[in-house]
């Protein structure tokens, strides 16, 4: 006799993969530092002037948050790189054209919810971002590591102490990982076109998104096989250390057009140089 097929492990593995789990253990370290930053901000001395930005967002329940660069990106979303950072940039001074433009520029939108108070919808900014790339890790994580490592690696992120980004800070961090993750996610899932957008949105977001251009074009070519190596290469000594001779081939065949889709990463840099270029006569500015 047969035993009667259950449907618990079913149920368990749905439960488990529930995104409760990410968002309460987002929701209770954001209570955390909400609380710390609002004390903090309330009973300490700032170390330096207030820059740019700062100004406009002073005295406000998240000032805290608005603190050092977070005043450039504020600064772009509500005034754009205006003339006053081209006669900065011009005159050598620190110029709101070092930092890139996806985050303030998505700030700009977001201020349409928040009345045009561009220091609250850089925190909302952040903080959805936060929470998505909270979100889109836990999903990475599903087919990779066990339960108990996946909540472990997720606990491990979010109080990492640099993870402050994540939460409210007006800077583009939080942005620049969640398109970053996104982008891999999608071309995982065989949505090249949609990872080359959401790695465009990176490379405008971050000077290092140069390196998520790469990780992409890496990751189409090895879920392709276009790369492979001949498993007969063989190892040459030379005194006290070995090189391995691996011998690579290409496979051209294995190419997919649609995998160059992960190309219109390129873009998000290319425009910012070009803008660079056409409005401070320098592509490099930056």
């Amino acid at each position: 006799m047969t035993a009667p097929v259950s449907s618990q492990p079913r149920a368990v593995r749905s439960a488990r993969d529930t995104v409760w789990f990410p968002v309460m253990v987002f929701l209770g370290v954001a209570t955390v530092l909400f609380v710390t930053v609002q004390v903090s901000y309330d009973h300490l001395e700032p170390e330096s002037p207030a820059s740019p930005g700062e100004l406009s967002t002073l005295g406000h329940w998240f000032s805290g948050w608005m603190e050092f660069d977070s005043g450039w990106y504020v600064y772009i979303a509500e005034h754009g790189y205006d003339a006053q950072q081209e006669q900065a940039f011009d005159d050598g001074q620190q110029s709101a054209i070092a930092y890139f433009p996806a985050y303030p520029l998505t700030v700009r939108q977001v201020a349409r919810l928040t009345g045009y108070d561009y220091g609250a919808a850089a925190m909302l900014t952040t903080f959805s971002c936060g929470l998505a790339f909270a979100l889109l890790f836990w999903y990475w994580c599903r087919d990779r590591l066990s339960m108990m490592a996946r909540r472990t690696a997720l606990v491990l992120l979010l109080v990492y102490p640099y993870a402050w980004f994540l939460y409210g800070s007006g800077y583009g961090d939080a942005l620049f990982l969640s398109v970053t993750i996104g982008a891999f996610l999608l071309l995982e899932h065989d949505h090249p076109v949609f990872a080359g957008l959401a790695g465009f949105v990176a490379l405008a977001a971050r000077p290092t998104g140069t390196a998520v251009l790469l990780g992409l074009v890496a990751v189409a070519l090895e879920r392709r096989g276009v790369l492979t190596r001949d498993p007969s290469a063989r190892s040459e000594e030379h005194g006290w250390w070995t090189r391995e001779r691996a011998r690579w081939h290409v496979h051209r065949g294995r190419f997919r057009l649609r995998d160059a889709g992960v190309l219109l990463a390129v873009g998000g840099l290319a425009s910012f140089v070009y803008f660079c270029f056409t409005q401070f006569g320098d592509a490099f500015a930056f």
